[in-house]
């Protein structure tokens, strides 16, 4: 099935959903590092001079020249020459009102240069540069807001690189631009501001108050005042410097402003808007997008030719990737056109890029959730895998998700290879973060459709992830709860073992994070603590990978579950249930309590998306919302059928009125085509299994499948795949249909079967699963045959049956010998040629054959009338007799039945006494097994046991192999048996007190087979054992069915005591004698002709009045009197219609 969805970070914090399997795993953004932002990977550029425009010539020099010539007039401030924040604050202050824009971006650069030294050391700042640092900000953004008319795009550009170093985390000003003003931690810093703000609003009310007293509380213009304006000029200094920074774009970054903007700066204006975290007005952003647009429609016009010829244009893939990772990281909406003529303009310069370039460009790429061309993407992977040895850690990272995210069965196996070589080689250096980001994109791409056809390389870059996984596994505790998660679900969705030392480090470690996710107010629950998203998805991979975690992991996963179930979506739901399920943990009642509370709405969430996927309108005539309809429809029904196999498998009983809202609701959705026929196959198999699926339901789920009920004949569905038919085929014996409704779905579905067959859709795996199916319908409803299906059957696995599995194996020579038991001659001959091949495989996997799986094999192979030789026989005999212990009841008489069959088919009776030795001890072996089993036994393991052990004892008694001068091959045999002591008096003894206690349960036919297979085994049952058969055959007067007695039974019965000796009481007699003529009238002539001459060997004597009532005036009594007289040839051949 279904397969969960995978989710992916983004820088932005959001976190979309992986449309790839249908099973989720939590993945965080790869560019936001824990403890640093994404631009500390992006790298600032220094400050650009203004000059020659990148992609082309100036444009409007006229525009800038007043404001030039303004800036020549003043002197600039001698701010390279101070060496503290303190210094540069006090040169502001000097030319208070004076200093031009340009100064203040050069004091700015100053404060950064000064900051670099320190960030590069990693220490903390002194809190006084701190403070020094914010206060500086504050000054240089009031300044240039108060000059803003003046503000080129080259000085906010510079401005924004400045800032960019001073305010990151880290920086000495760090968190000046987040929203509080203050970055946690800032302390002193942080304090100062806020005490300089709220001064700052008392003067302004002071000051008001004073001039309304003074103008007598006249007008606004009282407000006017010197007090004032310097209170105000405090308070606009003192502001938050992000309201300031805003207020600031408002007029230096709109159209007018930016129309001779150069492409670097507009670049560099986005990317510390970017790194800074401080989205700009909706209007700022698309006057900034609109004039990049400008510039990147010219770069395309110009080909990328000046890019090759030096100066300046050898920065383009640089400003290039350095624009779309800004637009991602601040996720900004550009206007039509600008994605395409990014495309364009950067597709001949891809091949330029360096590693961080193709970095950050496939992760912003696939942040923005862009669709480029597929040229395009084919170049960035080709420049992905030629940088790939240039990358670090979060490099890679980011490559190789973004493009994941992008087009995953794009990316080509050898550029996948390449990454993945690359981060096992600087395992050393990754993260938990970079590792789980690098599996979980690895895996996407290798599950991607088609990917098998990739051949040898994707093989080598499953088996390089694997080796990546292995290297980490000592660096294990890094990983988080997020990371696990990622890792896990990766290694689940391709069914990829991570190797047990990272698997035990999983199991080690998590229990400590379970406990901390119980407490909400612990101060780590933040980092350490599972999230439903993180729960689910590490469960749903163990459960994949078909692990087997620890009691004590399970029970902290289920602590720490029970207390989040409220929280968790409904994937998440549907998905820890049925991992729980596959892991073979029974929740305890109260998370089971829980569960079904929350689980209520999966149902109705099912029930709503299938009536808006119904309600929509058709996608040709304005219905663009269908498909995300439709998937939304599919995904909850597949969250309902997850929850129905996981409580089949479980055991567990559902919620009053839960699996019929369910049947309903998936029945309303799968009329319509939004849920698959694999989800809704999947859904009936389940509710069969659960015994929950009524006649009406399971009759309207198998019409929504497309089968006919109504026509035995019908085509067969079109739509069904092969798992799909199969899954139907096994859920049709436990849906209340009709049974001529289910003979017509049987076979409706394996018509199906068969054109799928001839199309070649199935491998060797299905078409055992075909074979089985088509055996167990064929056994219970006897669907009416396709024609040439068993035989297409039969010639398709005689070409695969080296390729099967030896559980395969055993399961397909089963049910290859019941579907052509009683076939015609040319369909005997294709199984005798499957047999061949068969039993040829058989041989070579008898060693990793279960106790089940050789019982199977050797009834098959038998039943198919396999001869082996002396050798195979012996070694199935010597496999078989290790693992008796093991074997069910019914293995136990399959196996006898099997040994018998194959004894008789390599004719060991007249060949070598090695073999009848072997068999001999092998059923000596099997007696002892068997013998305290057999109170337990049903009536029909008894019936088949003794009947099975009747033609195995005919093979290899001594006395058969000295009638036929064999004297060499009988002696060991008698040496070791002795004459007749077969089988064993313990054996004989649990055998008749076992049968003893059945004969209430038996049918007619199986007393009289009972009582032959005693007298051919030899048991002597004794008075007690005869008295109590005969009782129970003398009560069944008057019954009905199959417990009825006929009158040949009465036949045998007699003539069977009569040999052991046991003399029928008066009284039992007659009641037999009545029964016998009660049945006489359903009686053929040979059945009358066969009861008068056993009982006249019987010594009875019914009398002439019994026999005219018996024959009446049939014209076949005479024939029956004379028949009667007959020799005891006649009685010798009578004893093979014991089943009658």
């Amino acid at each position: 099935m279904m397969c969960s969805r995978a989710y992916a970070g983004r820088a932005a914090g959001r976190a979309p959903r992986c449309p790839g399997c249908g099973h989720g795993a939590a993945a965080v953004a790869p560019a936001r590092r824990r403890g640093a932002a994404a631009a500390a990977y992006s790298g600032a550029l220094a400050p650009l001079p203004a000059g020659e425009p990148l992609w082309g010539g100036p444009r409007a020099p006229e525009q800038r020249q007043p404001q030039q010539q303004q800036q020549r007039q003043q002197e600039p401030l001698p701010a390279h020459a101070c060496a503290t924040y303190e210094q540069l604050s006090e040169l502001l202050e000097a030319r208070r009102g004076g200093a031009a824009p340009r100064d203040v971006t050069a004091a700015l650069h100053r404060a950064s240069l000064l900051a670099r030294p320190a960030a590069r050391r990693g220490g903390a700042h002194a809190p006084a540069d701190a403070a020094a640092a914010r206060r500086l900000v504050a000054a240089c953004l009031g300044a240039l807001l108060r000059e803003s008319a003046g503000v080129t795009p080259h000085d906010l550009s510079n401005c924004l690189l400045s800032l960019a170093v001073l305010c990151r985390p880290g920086g000495p000003a760090a968190g000046a631009m987040s929203s509080g003003g203050a970055a946690p931690g800032a302390g002193a810093g942080a304090r100062m501001q806020q005490a300089a703000q709220q001064a700052a609003q008392l003067a302004v009310q002071q000051a008001a108050q004073q001039a309304a007293q003074q103008a007598g509380g006249g007008g606004l213009s009282a407000l006017i005042a010197p007090a004032s304006s310097r209170a105000l000029e405090q308070l606009l200094v003192a502001a938050a410097p992000q309201h300031q920074l805003q207020q600031l774009l408002e007029v230096a970054a709109c159209d007018a402003a930016l129309a001779g903007a150069e492409a670097h700066q507009l670049v560099n204006v986005l990317w510390g808007l970017a790194a800074l975290r401080l989205r700009p007005a909706p209007h700022v952003a698309q006057a900034l997008l609109a004039a990049s647009q400008e510039h990147l429609e010219r770069l395309e016009r110009l080909g990328g030719a000046r890019a090759r010829t030096g100066g300046p244009q050898q920065r383009a893939p640089k400003l290039l990737s350095q624009l779309l990772w800004a637009v991602a990281t601040l996720q900004l909406a550009p206007p039509p056109g600008w994605a395409a003529a990014y495309w364009r303009a950067s597709g001949g310069q891809l091949a330029a890029y360096g590693g961080q370039d193709v970095s950050n460009t496939a992760w912003a790429a696939a942040s923005l959730g862009a669709a480029p061309p597929a040229d395009w993407l084919a170049r960035l992977c080709g420049q992905a895998a030629a940088v790939a040895g240039t990358l670090n850690g979060q490099g890679l990272a980011n490559t190789l998700w973004g493009l994941a995210v992008l087009a995953p069965d794009a990316v080509p196996p050898a550029t996948l290879l390449r990454l993945l070589e690359a981060a096992t080689a600087a395992a050393a250096r990754l993260d938990g973060q970079n590792l789980a980001n690098l599996a979980w994109a690895a895996a996407r791409c290798l599950a991607a459709p088609g990917r098998e056809q990739d051949g040898g390389t994707a093989r080598a870059a499953r088996g390089q992830l694997q080796a990546l996984l292995a290297a980490y596994a000592p660096l294990a505790p890094r990983l988080a709860p997020r990371d696990w998660a990622n890792v896990l679900w990766a290694c689940g969705r391709l069914r990829l073992a991570p190797g047990e030392a990272l698997l035990a480090a999983l199991w080690r470690r998590s229990p400590a994070g379970f406990s901390t996710s119980l407490n909400p107010h612990s101060p780590t629950q933040a980092a350490g603590a599972w999230s439903p998203q993180a729960l689910a998805s590490c469960a749903w991979g163990c459960a994949r990978l078909g692990a087997a975690p620890t009691r004590v992991w399970l029970s902290g996963f289920e602590a720490a579950s029970v207390c989040q179930l409220h929280a968790f979506q409904d994937q998440q739901l549907a998905n820890t249930l049925w991992a729980l399920s596959r892991l073979g943990h029974a929740p305890s009642a109260g998370w089971l309590s829980q569960f079904w509370r929350h689980a209520a709405r999966l149902p109705r969430a099912l029930a709503r998306a299938g009536a808006a996927a119904a309600a929509a309108p058709p996608a040709g005539s304005g219905g663009e919302e269908l498909p995300a309809l439709r998937q939304q429809a599919e995904a909850a029904a597949q969250h309902v059928v997850m929850v129905l196999q996981a409580a089949a498998r479980l055991r567990q009983p559902l919620p009053s009125g839960w699996a019929e809202e369910a049947a309903a609701a998936l029945a309303s959705a799968a009329a319509q085509p939004g849920v698959s026929p694999r989800t809704l196959a999947a859904g009936v198999h389940a509710l069969s299994r659960l015994g929950l699926a009524e006649g009406g339901s399971g009759s309207l789920l198998l019409a929504c499948a497309g089968l006919d009920l109504r026509a035995p004949g019908g085509a067969a569905p079109p739509r069904l795949g092969a798992k799909d038919a199969l899954q139907l085929l096994g859920a049709l014996p436990g849906l209340a249909l009709e049974r001529q409704h289910a003979a017509a779905a049987a076979a409706q579905l394996l018509a199906r079967c068969h054109e799928l067959l001839r199309l070649g859709g199935f491998t060797p795996s299905h078409l055992v699963q075909v074979s089985a199916a088509a055996a167990r319908a064929a056994r219970s409803l006897q669907p009416p045959a396709g024609a040439g299906l068993t035989g297409d059957l039969t010639a398709a696995l005689q070409l695969c049956c080296h390729e099967l599995s030896a559980p395969e194996l055993a399961q397909a020579l089963a049910a290859v010998a019941s579907l052509t038991s009683g076939s015609a001659a040319a369909g005997r001959r294709r199984a005798a040629g499957f047999a061949a091949s068969g039993g040829a495989a058989a041989r070579q996997a008898l060693g990793a054959m279960s106790a089940g799986q050789l019982a199977a094999a050797a009834a098959g192979l038998g039943a198919l009338g396999y001869a082996p030789d002396a050798a195979w026989l012996e070694a199935l005999l010597v496999h078989s007799s290790c693992q008796l212990d093991r074997c069910s009841d019914g293995q136990l008489v399959q196996l006898l039945h099997g040994a018998a069959a194959l004894l008789r088919n390599c004719g060991a009776a007249a060949g070598d006494g090695g073999t009848r030795h072997a068999a001999a001890a092998w059923l000596q072996a099997w007696q002892a097994e068997t013998r305290h089993r057999l109170p337990g036994w049903s009536p029909s393991h008894l019936l088949g046991a003794a009947a099975a052990q009747q033609r195995m004892l005919a093979l290899i008694q001594p006395q058969q192999a000295a009638q036929q001068h064999d004297q060499a091959a009988a002696a060991p045999i008698i040496a070791l048996l002795g004459r007749r002591l077969l089988p064993s008096p313990g054996w004989r003894h649990a055998f008749l007190a076992a049968s003893a206690a059945a004969l209430p349960q038996l049918s007619a036919a199986e007393l009289v087979a009972l009582l032959g297979a005693v007298r051919a085994l030899g048991l002597a049952p004794g008075p007690v054992w005869c008295a109590a058969l005969a009782s129970e055959a003398a009560g069944r007067r008057g019954a009905l069915g199959a417990r009825a007695l006929r009158l040949h039974h009465v036949g045998l019965l007699a003539h069977g005591l009569h040999k052991l000796g046991h003399a029928v009481p008066a009284a039992q007699r007659a009641a037999l004698l009545e029964c016998a003529a009660d049945a006489a009238g359903a009686a053929s002539p040979q059945q009358l002709r066969q009861a008068l001459q056993l009982l006249r060997l019987a010594a009875w004597s019914p009398g002439e009045a019994w026999a005219q009532r018996v024959c009446g005036t049939r014209e076949a009594l005479p024939a029956a009197l004379a028949a009667a007289r007959l020799e005891s040839s006649w009685l010798r051949s009578s004893e093979r219609l014991l089943r009658m």
